[in-house]
């Protein structure tokens, strides 16, 4: 297996990041609608 560069590490992490905050964010916005 390829190992990922710690470019890409960082960036899978700040990815998985943004996705667990809108996972907290999407159903509140979910309901305003």
């Amino acid at each position: 297996a390829a190992e990922l560069s710690a470019e890409e590490k960082n960036e899978q992490s700040h990815r998985g990041q943004a996705v667990k905050k809108l996972m907290e964010v999407f159903p509140a916005w979910q309901n305003k609608q």
